[in-house]
């Protein structure tokens, strides 16, 4: 679970500020007034939310003993007594944060924990290849590269179909699914129609030459992909990944992507080999 050290501090700034509050007062052996338990109640709760979300499940139940004991008015809780539970949750908190490991992120690094810097327009588009994106995002946040552009390949492949549905690969009738296809089949199919289309006299020229921009450059991506990091992220002879070729294949799966998602997009019908798609795009 990947989270910030300020989360650790809220718990202890939660447990200060109830011994801050309550050690002073005057008569400790006195019950805990209303008032004083809703307090209780909410920095109790604040503190369960960290405890259970980063797996300190002894001392999150401790705390919510003590959220619950705080709600009920038939338990009898004292300030003595409330002083003395807080102070358990402080100290196994404290032994607990000792013995428990944390990966420190270098700075700028926890940047790629929120989808690796693809953005929003890219998520909306492909969110059947978002796991994928958020996943290489964590790898690369935590340096396993090799990791990181294993997932980014997954994530090209999303991308990957839905280009060739989109240039009119059908999706049916086909003895292998789409799904099931090999990379070099699905590139070829895409590529059989894309380079007849573009070698037809289209009426606009500016749209021809910008689907040709956008097509051409596209497949090419695909067999880089495809030659050049895909079948050899999947041979040991490879070694692992290099964080600048990681960060070098990062960058051109980006660029993969921002080109592509003006045109296409999981919700999209298949038009890329269309006259009339382009001209309204130059």
């Amino acid at each position: 679970m990947i989270g910030t050290v300020g989360e650790f501090f809220r718990v202890l700034d939660a447990l200060d500020v109830i011994e801050g509050v309550f050690k002073e007062h005057p008569d400790l052996s006195s019950d805990v007034e209303e008032k004083d338990r809703d307090l209780v109640m909410m920095m109790a709760n604040t503190c369960r939310q960290v405890l259970e979300k980063h797996g300190f499940v002894d001392i999150e139940k401790q705390a919510l003993h003590l959220e619950e004991t705080a709600k009920s008015k038939w338990q009898a809780l004292n300030y003595y007594g409330l002083l003395e539970r807080v102070g358990l949750l402080k100290s196994m908190f404290r032994v607990a944060t000792l013995e428990r490991q944390v990966y420190v992120f270098r700075e700028g690094d926890s940047t790629y924990t929120t989808s690796a810097g693809f953005g929003d327009e890219i998520k909306r588009a492909f969110p059947s290849a978002l796991p994928e994106i958020d996943a290489s995002g964590r790898c690369y946040a935590l340096e396993e590269f090799t990791a990181g552009v294993f997932h980014l390949m997954r994530a090209v492949e999303h991308l990957l179909r839905v280009f060739v549905v989109a240039v009119g690969v059908p999706q049916s009738g086909r003895p292998i699914p789409l799904d099931y296809q090999q990379w070099e089949a699905l590139i070829n199919s895409a590529e059989s129609l894309i380079r007849p289309a573009l070698r037809s006299s289209w009426s606009n020229r500016p749209a021809m030459s910008k689907a040709r921009d956008i097509l051409t450059v596209s497949i090419a991506d695909f067999y880089s992909f495809k030659d050049n990091v895909r079948n050899h992220l999947m041979h040991t002879r490879s070694g692992l990944v290099s964080e600048p070729i990681a960060h070098g294949v990062l960058g051109r799966v980006k660029d993969c992507f921002q080109r592509l998602v003006p045109y296409v997009s999981e919700h999209s019908k298949g038009a890329l080999l269309d006259q009339a798609f382009w001209a309204a795009h130059v």
